[in-house]
């Protein structure tokens, strides 16, 4: 019988030519395995407007927080991205909890005006991988299924993140809009899901 792979790992094998030759040689002597990817970042947008940065060179790699080191992914590791999650969560303007404090969500309802009508774009070597609105992944359905099988916008073009090279995740507003920070503090979440390849 003839396994079948994730539209994923399909996508992570036709690409592994773009991957540092070290990898494409682990690739060759199945030294590298792959695994499911969930790539996790998430941040304080309270400020945001313009063209706000959501994964910086300072960035620490923090459980809960984010999975990446400052705007890298680490050696070995590079993510095809077929799946993305954007929640958002507002907390009182006092609250001094972390991003990894919060619970997100994806419902349409919660979304502000100003961030639903932003563009969220990753670009990788100064090149734009994605750039969509903000809305497109957000759902009014409830669901009593597990978070990624139906509260994440599935991709017709997945995307190739390469370990150690530089990943930018910005959110692009309206030039007349941006968070009112009066409201409270606004909390962003950004979840890659996929395949990617982890050192054996």
């Amino acid at each position: 019988m003839t396994q079948q792979f994730s539209r994923a790992i399909q996508f992570l094998h036709k690409r592994k030519g773009k991957l540092p030759r070290q990898t494409q040689d682990e690739f060759a002597k199945k030294s590298i395995r792959i695994t499911d990817a969930d790539v996790v970042h998430a941040s304080d947008i309270s400020n945001a407007g313009s063209v706000h940065p959501l994964l910086r060179s300072t960035n620490q790699k923090v459980v809960g927080i984010s999975d990446f080191n400052e705007n890298t992914l680490d050696v070995g590791q590079n993510v095809a991205v077929d799946k993305i999650k954007l929640g958002y969560v507002l907390k009182p303007t006092d609250y001094s909890g972390s991003p990894a404090s919060v619970k997100y969500s994806s419902d349409y309802a919660n979304f502000p005006a100003e961030l639903l009508n932003a563009k969220f774009l990753i670009k990788q070597d100064g090149k734009t991988l994605l750039s969509l609105p903000v809305e497109r992944f957000t759902h009014s359905a409830k669901s009593t299924k597990v978070q990624g099988e139906e509260d994440t916008y599935h991709l017709d073009t997945p995307v190739l993140l390469i370990e150690k090279k530089i990943i930018e995740m910005i959110i692009e507003f309206n030039p007349d809009q941006a968070m009112d920070e009066s409201a409270g503090k606004h909390f962003f979440q950004v979840r890659l899901m996929g395949a990617q390849t982890m050192p054996k």
